[in-house]
């Protein structure tokens, strides 16, 4: 039985703040006096993850009189699939819903140089460490840190924010150039710009602000979300995965990420049908959010109707093709297929329903397999590794049999972009940190022929668009202490 937990709207919380996103300046301080003061606007945060509006936003937050988002959105989601090479790019012109509703975007994201959706990533990450920092900075004049109170909101929000940076170094830290890093603040006072830390420094900075938390040995409560010990050591492994494929990687990072990737996948055993896999993109009929499920640690539920969408992130679901090269690595009888396509080739991964359009699943298991299945090859243990492939590939293809694989990384990263396309960008973060480049044919923008006539766009191996530009309005017109990404020119 699937166990849901809905939040309840506390009372108004409203944040002030200069412009730089990292430092917030809150008005109303005194009302962050106790624990409890604390806890609600946590949860008056959590709040806006399944109120049913237009957009993840907590009504009464307000922070530099703009609403806070949750980051991973479903424009976030479309974004990326743009940028990817999973989507028949040159005939999403077909789809009518997606292409009324992302037009601009798609012209934009042909070049990969969509400007608004590094914004949106940065902006929304660094608002909800802003926010983070506050609360922080309030908890940590309270007496009594030993109490399983105090840990149940400490590891909550030291969490969540590790996560944010987490996600700002996926997308916005280069495969080379130990120096760009992330500007880290954890102050909210702080009010000077903040220059960027280092790829070592900012890893480090993730993994001992996770390691703190887990240090304490605190078992989640009913109230914790995206805190768990599961979702901690799930969290670190990532973080390891990433780091080991920077500049900043050091010796013991596949021992580290394949040991965080065992312990996320003791007492749990990997989907193996149809219905299984289904109900993780279903949204059956309540918006809420899922606790630890058997095949993602966290599931988030809402009806989020930006830009008139029903359904999938894009619109009605059906209407995008997939790209033949994405539907040909898949087997006859792999469980997938029938599950993420309609038998016309239409994406059919969400699935319809009126009541809950967005579905946000966050640390898979299956991901975890196939880290366990990297971090074994890349630390020598070929032997395992294809054992943690094969009983991958045995959970999702049926009547296989094991094989022995002359590419082993290869076949590991097919599965990846076989098991997660179009979600939440997945696969242009595999294609950073493999460097691998590709070229597509797009339609081009303000043609005589009104969107019909196509260009071959290109993206080299190892591009430097695979890193995101730091945002120039929001960023770097306000913190002089930050550079750009290289290569990147004033935008």
């Amino acid at each position: 039985m699937k166990k849901l937990l809905y939040i309840i709207l506390i009372s108004g919380f409203i944040l002030s703040s200069c412009q730089d996103y990292l430092n917030i300046k809150p008005q109303n301080i005194k009302s962050l006096a106790t624990l409890n003061d604390i806890k609600d606007a946590v949860s008056s945060f959590r709040y806006g993850l399944t109120a049913k509006r237009t957009g993840w936003y907590a009504p009464n937050l307000n922070f530099n009189q703009q609403y806070l988002y949750f980051p991973l959105s479903v424009e976030l989601t479309t974004n990326l699939m743009f940028y990817s090479d999973n989507l028949e790019y040159s005939e999403v012109q077909k789809a009518q819903v997606a292409w009324s509703s992302y037009k601009s975007e798609y012209f934009k994201s042909n070049d990969w140089k969509n400007i608004e959706l590094s914004n949106v990533i940065w902006d929304n990450c660094y608002k909800n460490i802003g926010f983070c920092n506050t609360l922080l900075d309030e908890l940590y004049k309270i007496s009594n840190k030993k109490t399983d109170s105090y840990k149940e909101v400490f590891c909550e929000i030291i969490t969540f924010r590790a996560y944010m940076y987490q996600m700002l170094a996926r997308f916005f830290c280069p495969n080379e150039g130990k120096e760009y890093g992330l500007p880290i603040s954890t102050s909210s006072e702080q009010m000077e710009g903040v220059e960027r830390s280092s790829q070592l420094e900012t890893y480090k900075f993730i993994i001992d602000e996770l390691k703190s938390v887990e240090k304490l040995n605190f078992y989640a409560s009913e109230w914790n979300i995206f805190y768990s010990k599961k979702i901690l050591k799930a969290i670190l492994a990532k973080t390891y995965w990433l780091k080991a494929h920077s500049c900043a990687k050091e010796t013991n990072d596949w021992n580290i990420c394949l040991n965080y990737s065992k312990s996320v996948l003791e007492s749990r055993s990997l989907l193996n049908n149809k219905n299984d896999l289904n109900e993780l993109f279903s949204g059956g009929t309540s918006m809420g959010i899922e606790k630890n499920n058997a095949y993602a640690l966290l599931i988030i539920r809402n009806k989020q109707n930006n830009k008139g969408n029903i359904y999938a992130p894009w619109g009605f679901d059906k209407d995008l093709s997939p790209n033949s090269k994405l539907l040909s690595l898949f087997d006859s009888e792999d469980i997938r297929k029938d599950v993420y396509f309609t038998s016309t080739q239409g994406i059919n991964k969400w699935k319809q329903n009126f009541d809950v359009s967005n579905i946000c699943p966050l640390w898979r298991i299956a991901e975890y397999k196939l880290l366990e299945a990297e971090s074994y090859l890349e630390i020598g243990q070929t032997a395992n590794a294809q054992k943690s492939l094969n009983e991958f590939k045995a959970s999702r293809i049926k009547n296989y049999s094991n094989k022995t694989f002359s590419n082993l990384k290869e076949e590991i990263y097919k599965e990846r972009r076989k098991e997660f396309c179009f979600e939440l960008g997945y696969r242009w973060t595999d294609l950073k940190v493999l460097g691998k480049g590709f070229s597509r044919v797009a339609i081009i923008e303000n043609t005589s022929s009104s969107g019909n006539e196509k260009g071959t766009f290109t993206l080299e191996d190892n591009d430097y668009r695979f890193t995101l530009p730091l945002p120039a309005n929001s960023e770097l017109k306000f913190n002089k202490q930050i550079s750009q990404n290289p290569s990147w020119t004033v935008l």
